[in-house]
């Protein structure tokens, strides 16, 4: 009889010894995963966009994404109605360049990752759908170099100069200026500079007044009595002078 007293004790400490672990087990906070980095924007080419110019280099690029310094560039051309691998580089900075099949259709995507561990591999962006037709010879589009985007420029000679990288084929560049009427709220032209000719990838212009808010572009223009077109003009840069 004493036996089973004994018995019967053993089995209900354990049981207790059971149900404290259970809840002890319940009460422990698990050590929280790494956030995931925050998806790639992405800003050329745009969705949709048409390629005509020759040699077909594309350049895509896309806003640099905090806490990663690798991302994988997904690169697709059509093939009949799927689209198969193309390109799928992994890069430390946030710009590609690679010539392009002339004639086909493409889409791309970009994913953000941190080697370190840190933080997790970010959703990939939305695919965009580009197309590269040769029925045209259009110059490629001038890619901008300086000042930057949003760049403060100081007040001495009030002049303001600026770089773009040279396009294969041009005969000479013409760089549009505006600057930003407070009264009216609006652009207004306020120069326009035509290098001599295509080997030259600067340009300067001066201001009338400081405190001003300006902004330039830059269209690539073909030779006279050929077969090129005109590039259409790069986007809009900013800068403001103090």
């Amino acid at each position: 009889m004493m036996q089973k007293t004994s018995t019967r004790m053993v089995g209900r400490t354990g049981l207790a010894v059971l149900v404290a672990g259970i809840i002890m087990m319940s009460l422990l906070v698990l050590p929280a995963s790494a956030a995931n980095l925050a998806t790639p924007v992405q800003v050329m080419p745009a969705n949709n966009q048409q390629f005509y110019h020759y040699p077909p280099v594309v350049f895509w690029t896309w806003k640099p994404v905090d806490g990663a310094n690798q991302y994988i560039c997904e690169v697709e051309i059509k093939s009949g109605s799927v689209y198969v691998p193309f390109l799928n580089p992994v890069l430390g900075v946030n710009y590609f360049e690679h010539s392009f099949l002339p004639t086909k259709s493409g889409r791309w995507r970009v994913t953000a990752n941190d080697t370190t561990g840190k933080y997790g591999r970010s959703e990939p962006s939305p695919w965009r759908t580009f197309t590269h037709r040769n029925s045209g010879l259009q110059l490629a589009v001038p890619r901008l170099v300086s000042p930057m985007e949003g760049t403060v420029l100081s007040v001495m000679g009030k002049q303001v100069f600026v770089t773009w990288k040279p396009v294969s084929g041009a005969a000479k560049y013409q760089v549009d200026v505006q600057i930003y009427d407070v009264n009216k709220q609006s652009w207004m032209d306020w120069t326009t500079v035509t290098t001599t000719d295509g080997t030259t990838s600067y340009a300067k212009f001066y201001h009338s007044d400081v405190h001003e808010l300006g902004r330039w572009r830059v269209t690539a223009l073909a030779p006279a009595g050929t077969m090129w077109r005109n590039s259409p003009p790069s986007g809009w840069r900013n800068y403001y002078f103090v």
